[in-house]
């Protein structure tokens, strides 16, 4: 090779740094206002469902049912419309909506195990007020079909999925969206540490708040709802962030609100 001649460009080293795990997409284009709205959008609609059935003097069960349902298909589709409007047009990249086969195991162990360590917590928080808990939703102690569909389809199936989505999917992971796009360049250990320590709380909270609606009227039920569903969303949160994926998170809360549905419906007709 003559001096003339020169050797072709080697290419860029690839970069060492890894993205971090859980950190938003560069197609992802929101954060936590984007979250927040959806939340006060399905809020709104549950809200009017709910006045709407009341003056219409709709029987309990099939009210119920259609408030549960229409508000759920609230959450998917304004899930799927932040997906293709704000971010890459998937579930799975947007909010790690996916699953392994071995969730269900993890769902199973995890969801199982938190019904016995919050019902210890429940009977504490039950001593101090001297009273017990009475939930506000009846589909416990429905009969017949509508047990089977308000008490354990929209309960045990179709609000895990639902409610992760909203809470684990889009909340957890706008919170964490927001704060990362703070720094400037790759953002340190410690914003990084903040995120998820920030996003799982947050979500986590609001999601206990969310429940509360079903204790109105009653302090203790308040109470144990807040704690317990604070229980269940730190866990959840804890495995969209470390694994990002919602799998093992919907199948523990289909888990734990099985067996607790299972429990209150023996309670309810014994």
């Amino acid at each position: 090779m003559t001096a003339a001649q020169t050797e072709p460009a080697a290419p860029p080293p690839a970069s060492t740094k890894k993205r971090v795990p859980y950190a938003p997409d560069p197609r992802v284009r929101w954060g936590l206002p984007t979250a927040l709205l959806a939340v006060v959008a399905v809020a709104v609609v549950w809200i009017v469902l709910v006045a709407i059935v009341k003056a219409a003097g709709i029987d309990e069960n099939l009210a119920s049912l259609i408030v549960w349902v229409v508000t759920y298909a609230a959450v998917i589709v304004a899930a799927v419309l932040i997906a293709k409007n704000r971010g890459s047009g998937s579930l799975r990249v947007d909010y790690g909506l996916a699953f392994r086969w071995y969730d269900v195991f993890i769902g199973l162990g995890t969801g199982v195990g938190l019904v016995f360590v919050t019902a210890p917590i429940s009977a504490i928080i039950e001593a101090l007020y001297g009273k017990v808990s009475t939930s506000n939703d009846q589909a416990a102690s429905s009969d017949g079909v509508w047990l089977v569909v308000n008490g354990f389809i929209a309960v045990a199936v179709v609000a895990p999925f639902c409610e992760e989505l909203l809470l684990r999917g889009l909340v957890l992971r706008g919170i964490r969206n927001s704060i990362l796009r703070r720094s400037v360049g790759e953002p340190s250990r410690g914003t990084q540490r903040t995120a998820v320590v920030v996003a799982v709380l947050g979500s986590s909270l609001l999601f206990a708040a969310l429940h509360l609606h079903e204790g109105i009227g009653s302090p203790v039920t308040m109470t144990n709802l807040g704690v317990v569903t604070f229980c269940l969303g730190l866990v959840n949160g804890i495995y969209a962030a470390r694994t990002g994926r919602l799998g093992p998170g919907i199948w523990t809360h289909v888990f734990f609100n099985l067996v607790s549905t299972t429990l209150m419906t023996v309670r309810a007709h014994s």
